[in-house]
């Protein structure tokens, strides 16, 4: 079986996948554990539609800072919802206003085995589980199918992934494109599903118990320093600091094991097909702070007049404060910056597997220690699971004139 790009350039998208009317692809995981499209030759009748379909072979469809209808910091004024959202709610707003008026939401959820995965639904509760970051490449099943099927029966969907997902399903949608609403998320890049899975095993072989329950961006110590909470059977709970202290999130961070395509994405700012792009207020102010109550700020971005329009739909459940595009991109690198590669890489695909992925994690997870130069002060606070406490009363001291206005 031959891949539909070369295998370095897939994103695992499924476009190809779905439209393929021989049913000759197949969405296999690779060497290094990510979603990628193969077909068989046998039943190929070279039809060309998959190349047509593929996002990465789009021309024509790329974007101007002009072209950006509106920015937005916003985030939910129900406390509960807000806490519940790995930023500010605002995905859960345009879902729940989907759903009330008889439309369909189509996002990403852990399954029982905390693979991440889309799925459609009309269902409130799988909205719910759709909340919260999976940095992980997701498997997209047959969810562009399905939203095609929806929107050919005159039902709204609204879609919530990656910029390269939003840009393939847009493309794909060819007729009543009003019918669909894409929320791209603003993406760094995406982890190879397969040392996610391998990372989950071994913390599950480590401490002798399943994982009962995950979160990727706990709010346990407030927003503003993510750090990851793992729950496990035996009532053991682990809280570490995202991507300083956990040996997944700092490795992710550093660009170990994500896709070859991310390195060098086409999807950013300029080029990405979505009506609305998301993304935490990484940029926030002291004032938005004490207003979130550190539980939450999400900067939005509407890329078309319809995106605009649902925005203001939502906004009376909202604080809304208006943004400048130049503002958010100064605070999101990752709107317009590609992923510096990492060295150590193409050595750690080549020798991972299941039996020594924390040693291999661990291994680099080191390197990053010594080339940040972490003080044995901040060591101590981490030992302690102090480090995020502290952190958010510096940032609050450091920012103080507008934290207490």
């Amino acid at each position: 079986m031959n891949c539909i790009t070369p295998e370095k350039e897939c994103i695992g998208c499924s476009a190809c996948y779905t439209i393929c009317p021989e049913k000759a692809i197949s969405m296999i995981q690779d060497a290094k554990g990510f979603y990628t499209a193969f077909i068989d030759s046998i039943k190929c009748i070279d039809c060309g539609l998959c190349k047509k379909q593929c996002p990465l072979h789009l021309k024509n469809n790329f974007r101007t800072n002009k072209e950006v209808v509106s920015c937005r910091y916003m985030f939910r004024k129900d406390e509960m919802v807000r806490e519940s959202s790995c930023s500010g709610g605002v995905f859960y707003a345009l879902a729940e206003y989907t759903l009330n008026n008889g439309g369909v939401v189509c996002g990403c959820i852990w399954d029982d085995h905390y693979v991440a995965k889309h799925i459609c639904t009309t269902n409130i509760e799988d909205v719910k589980k759709m909340r919260g970051s999976k940095y992980v490449q997701s498997d997209m099943g047959e969810c562009f199918s399905e939203i095609k099927t929806y929107i050919d029966r005159g039902i709204r969907v609204l879609f919530c992934g990656t910029g390269c997902q939003t840009t393939a399903l847009t493309n794909m949608i060819d007729k009543n494109r009003e019918r669909l609403l894409t929320c791209a998320v603003v993406c760094g890049g995406v982890p190879s599903p397969a040392v996610w899975d391998y990372y989950i095993k071994a913390v599950e072989k480590q401490n002798g118990s399943r994982v009962k329950k995950l979160e990727m961006r706990s709010k346990k110590h407030g927003w503003i320093m993510p750090e990851i909470e793992i729950e496990l059977d035996n009532r053991k709970n682990i809280l570490e600091v995202l991507l300083q202290e956990n040996l997944y999130g700092t490795n992710f961070g550093e660009g170990l094991f994500i896709n070859d395509q991310c390195m060098k994405c086409k999807f950013k700012l300029n080029s990405v097909v979505a009506d609305i792009l998301l993304s935490d207020d990484w940029g926030i102010t002291g004032k938005r702070l004490r207003k979130s109550k550190n539980k939450g700020s999400s900067a939005v971005i509407a890329l078309t007049s319809r995106g605009n329009d649902y925005l203001n739909i939502i906004d009376e459940e909202m604080f809304t404060e208006n943004g400048d595009i130049s503002d958010i991109i100064k605070s999101h690198h990752v709107l317009t910056q590609n992923h510096i590669p990492n060295k150590y890489r193409s050595s750690f695909f080549e020798n991972f597997d299941e039996n020594n992925i924390l040693s291999l994690l661990n291994e680099n997870y080191q390197r990053w220690q010594n080339r940040v130069a972490m003080s044995p002060f901040v060591k101590l606070l981490y030992k302690f699971k102090i480090y995020s406490v502290v952190y958010v009363w510096k940032w609050k001291i450091k920012n103080r004139g507008g934290f207490l206005s």
